[in-house]
This record gives structure tokens, sequence and C-alpha cells, in this order.
């Protein structure tokens, strides 16, 4: 079996195979997402974006990205650091997005 690996933050780290059940996993996430902005933006009665997340707030839905996305659990701590680079995330979705186009 060929195993893509990719190193974030100092960490390695195994790309998942794509499947149906783990699209779907990765669609709840965006999902909650949406709805975590939503609710924050009906309390604060202002705009809310991504953007405006603490880091702690969007480390919790990286998290659960790469536990669709990888075959490690990495503890929260982990994507709450400055250290943690997320645009490999960002590009280990993509990958995993890209591979349920083949036929």
């Amino acid at each position: 079996m060929f195993e893509d690996k990719i190193e974030v933050s100092g960490q390695i780290v195994t790309l998942n195979e794509y499947s149906a059940l783990r699209r779907e996993r990765l669609q709840e996430v965006y999902e909650d997402v949406a709805k975590f902005v939503e609710k924050k933006q009906k309390k604060t009665n202002v705009e809310v974006t991504v953007d405006d997340l603490t880091i702690d707030e969007k480390a919790a839905f990286w998290q659960k990205k790469a536990q669709v996305l990888w075959k490690e659990e990495l503890p929260i701590e982990f994507f709450q650091s400055k250290e943690f680079e997320v645009s490999l995330l960002e590009k280990s979705e993509r990958f995993f997005l890209t591979k349920r186009n083949y036929l």
C-alpha cells in the first residue's frame, strides 16, 4: 500500500485515503464551522468571519479536520501552537478532495 506522509510542524503525519464516509465527516466539520460562526454572530450582533475566531476556536476545528485527513491523532495543543503550519492542513485537505475525482 502506498502511503502519503508529510511533516507538519515537526510531526510526521500519514494522509488518510479518500472515502465517502470521510468526505461526509469533513462536510460535517464545514457545517459545524458555519453554525459556530453564525451563533457567534447572533450573540454579538456583529458580522463575524472565520478570521475573527480566536486561535483556540480555530484549533478545535483544525483538529477535527485533521482527525478526518490524517491517521495520527494529535492533541489540541498541537493545533493551538504558534508553530502550527495550517497551510499544510489546507494542502492535505485539497489533496484529499482531489482524490474523489478519480474514476
